[in-house]
């Protein structure tokens, strides 16, 4: 045995910040690497801190809790869902309020929770800017190489990624698969303790440290040395958190016990009136057993009265059917003297309505004669009318005579119009046609130019001088004014002699005054040697 680098590895990792007492605990597997995470800290003293997978915040705040104590000045930062996996199981939103409240009272300054997937969170971090990666979501093999490979872009030139779970092999974990596969291409060192934990250095450069660390992982004396200290010190937290959950449940028991025997007494205190409301009940009952007595011995002579009772009423039911009977005979005479007034009331009220018509239909031939005597009137008056409508129909058919004389000249003049109207377009279209011909021979001609340097690779290669000022020559002969520039601009673009994006690219000062890529060069662009496209 070498004592010598036993003494080294001892050393290495016996530093103050390692046997710091951890602040927060709450359920966690993670508990046995915190004194590491301490050591980590303290010696890579990185300048920024990630994690993937944050849960209840264990493993987080140690690493904050290493930054805040040492006064590192680490950013760190947390990225979870805080929604759970089929890993670690799912939860609700109580556990984010926790470990926000937690952070935002201790660590706030440095530390940041980023509420998002793992993909999401990366256009949050540039390139190269992480030092340390901690890596503890979703375990599965296809999961967590995912995350490793789209964060590898992130990390710095000096950086470390830590794998949590390295030394499960249950439940489709795969950390350890991915680990294996890293280990032939990194230096590393693994710990077996607290379901492993694998570091890996994947930076350009190795801090002294954390080199030292991966050559302890070569040597079997210095690994266990290492291995064992680090198990010991987080078995030593395991405990004293599983210590603090028990007194936490102890207290608990404790004040369901307190409960109990309050509920106890209480239940004491009901059941002695429970007790007085029974016995009152017994006597109650004692009492309602005499008075049922005393009842069914009244009974029994009421049941002797009934039956005398009985007779007198059965006595008294033969004499209601015998007036019963003589009833119905009165009531028969009296139906047929009833019958015989009802006959005599209806024949005295057809008389009644018999006399009414006859006044109805004298009263009615009185009206029709005085309708009569109205209708010969208003006919008399409406001849009256029509007599008056028909001299005022005469003098408007007068007036309308007058006024289609008038309407013919009118006409007759109109025509005149249009015809010097259609002479007058006739001349205008011709001077259309004629403009209309200039411009398909200008189109002619530049498209044959532009032809003709297209054989000679003129437009596609260098776009010489001559052959730009052939272009301009042809678009710019005759009168100038802006419709005709705007025009020719416009042609130019189309025909793709002028490449509008490369040319505002090129040149900025053109898209700086918002002025069209083909007018500028028409006007200025030409003249000042500029290039109208990239060919």
């Amino acid at each position: 045995m070498n004592q010598r680098s036993i003494t080294e590895a001892f050393q290495l990792v016996c530093t103050p910040s390692t046997f710091m007492i951890p602040q927060y605990q709450n359920i966690s597997a993670w508990h046995e690497h915190v004194p590491f995470a301490f050591w980590l800290m303290e010696s890579m003293r990185p300048t920024s801190f990630v994690e993937l997978g944050t849960h209840y915040g264990v493993s987080y705040f140690s690493f904050c809790q290493a930054v805040k104590a040492l006064d590192l000045g680490t950013r760190c930062y947390a990225v979870d869902s805080w929604r759970g996996d089929p890993h670690a199981g799912f939860y609700g939103e109580e556990v984010y309020k926790e470990v926000s409240s937690y952070n935002n009272d201790n660590y706030s300054s440095f530390s940041c929770l980023i509420r998002s997937s793992f993909d999401d969170a990366l256009e949050s971090f540039q390139g190269g800017e992480i030092d340390i990666l901690h890596i503890d979501g979703n375990h599965t093999y296809e999961s967590v190489r995912n995350d490793f490979e789209k964060w590898f872009p992130k990390l710095s030139s000096q950086s470390l990624v830590l794998f949590h779970d390295t030394n499960v092999r249950e439940r489709d974990f795969g950390v350890f698969r991915l680990f294996n596969e890293l280990k032939a291409r990194y230096p590393y060192f693994e710990f077996l303790h607290g379901y492993g934990l694998g570091i890996i250095g994947t930076g350009s450069v190795i801090q002294e440290a954390a080199r030292n660390l991966f050559e302890c992982q070569s040597n079997l004396e210095t690994y266990v040395t290492v291995a064992n200290v680090f198990s010991r010190l987080g078995r030593a937290c395991s405990e004293a958190a599983a210590n603090k959950r028990n007194v936490a449940e102890i207290g608990a028991l404790k004040e369901r016990r307190d409960q109990l025997i309050e509920e106890s007494a209480t239940n004491k205190q009901q059941f002695h009136a429970v007790q007085l409301v029974a016995s009152d009940a017994q006597q109650e009952v004692a009492d309602l057993r005499a008075q049922n007595e005393a009842m069914k011995s009244e009974v029994a002579v009421l049941r002797a009265q009934g039956g005398a009772a009985q007779q007198e009423v059965a006595d008294l039911r033969a004499q209601n059917e015998a007036m019963k009977s003589e009833v119905a005979v009165l009531r028969a005479q009296g139906g047929a003297a009833q019958q015989e007034v009802v006959d005599l009331r209806a024949q005295n009220e057809a008389m009644k309505s018999e006399v009414a018509v006859l006044r109805a239909q004298g009263g009615a031939a009185q009206q029709e004669v005085a309708d009569l005597r109205a209708q010969n009137e208003a006919m008399k008056s409406e001849v009256a009318v029509l007599r008056a409508q028909s001299g005022a129909a005469q003098q408007e058919v007068a007036d309308l005579r007058t006024q289609n004389e008038a309407s013919a000249c009118a006409k007759s003049a109109l025509l005149q119009q249009l015809e010097d109207a259609n002479a007058g377009a006739a001349e205008k279209i011709k001077e259309k046609e004629f403009i209309l011909m200039e411009k398909i021979n200008e189109i002619a001609a530049l498209t044959n130019i532009i032809g003709d340097c297209q054989r000679e690779n003129m437009l596609d290669r260098r776009n010489t001088k001559s052959d730009i000022y052939n272009v301009i020559n042809v678009l710019m002969s005759g009168p100038i004014s802006k419709l005709r520039i705007r025009k020719n601009a416009r042609l130019l673009q189309e025909v793709g002699f002028v490449d509008r994006e490369w040319y505002l690219k090129s040149y900025p000062d053109v898209d700086a005054v918002g002025m069209d890529p083909g007018v500028h060069f028409l006007l200025y662009g030409y003249k000042e040697g500029r290039s109208p496209n990239g060919r």
